[in-house]
């Protein structure tokens, strides 16, 4: 009886054994396999990330190419529109074609509050852009070149108050200056607008294309308002310009074919 039991007792304890040495291991590959699946699921994010950063900067490339090539094709259609432009406008009873280049460009630095502002665009001597280079939008003016390096080059804004600009008043046809006194980005001055010219708001300034900078009869801006002070002889225009320098990204140079003959004869 003795025996009996003792044999059933070890039986037990080898079940027993057994029954623990299988949930022992049992553990020990659920924990490998959870350390396992913790492993490849962190191997997998952080290849979803590296992938997903190149992808985006794959994209950014992309985009970016992109952008250059409408900016070019933006550059040659505004080149054919101006052209058509200044070849179907009678002077004198002479119609002109005058010869330009228009090279598209991004600004990337740019002041506007200050007296004196200055713009920085991504373009310069091997592109083709040289000092005194008018530079556009699509509708209205920027600046004019003051200095380049290779690829890039320094502009001269509107927003500077040694700017002076040819402008016309579009119904009238009188010319005068165009010059910002430091104040409001927004608004600029017309000089030298005689008193016996009829002046309203909203009157349209334009370029007069005198200098060969920018193209003639490109919109500036409109009166925003005007007085005629007692004893004086011109108006004091304030004129509300057309471009809007803080939302201001592309831009484009204006490559004057004559330009360069006038300079050189000392005519400019």
């Amino acid at each position: 009886m003795k025996t009996t039991l003792h044999v059933t007792k070890k039986r037990e304890q080898s079940f027993v054994f057994l029954l623990l040495l299988f949930l022992s291991f049992l553990f020990i590959f659920s924990r490998e396999s959870i350390i396992r699946s913790h492993y490849y699921n962190g191997v997998l994010t952080s290849t979803s990330q590296i992938k997903s950063t190149l992808s985006s900067f794959t994209h950014y490339i992309s985009l970016k190419k992109k952008n250059r090539e409408i900016l070019e094709e933006n550059a040659f259609l505004k080149q054919q529109l101006l052209q058509y432009s200044q070849e179907h406008k009678e002077d004198s009873a002479i119609i002109q074609t005058i010869p330009f280049e228009i090279i598209p460009a991004r600004i990337i630095n740019k002041t506007v509050l200050w007296v004196n502002n200055y713009i920085t665009i991504d373009v310069g001597e091997n592109q083709g852009v040289t000092k005194g280079m008018g530079v556009i939008t699509e509708n209205s003016i920027v600046g004019q070149v003051i200095n380049t390096s290779r690829n890039f080059s320094i502009v001269l804004p509107v927003l500077h108050i040694k700017t002076l600009i040819s402008a016309v008043l579009k119904k009238s046809k009188v010319i005068g200056t165009i010059h910002w006194d430091g104040k409001d980005p927004r608004y600029v001055k017309l000089l030298y607008v005689p008193r016996h010219v009829e002046v309203k708001e909203n009157d349209t300034i334009l370029t007069s294309g005198y200098g060969y900078i920018y193209p003639r009869n490109y919109i500036i801006g409109t009166v925003h308002t005007y007085t005629l002070p007692k004893g004086e002889i011109f108006y004091d225009i304030i004129v509300e310009l057309s471009t809007n320098f803080y939302t201001l990204d592309n831009v484009y140079v204006m490559k004057h074919g004559l330009k360069s003959k006038a300079d050189s004869i000392g005519g400019f």
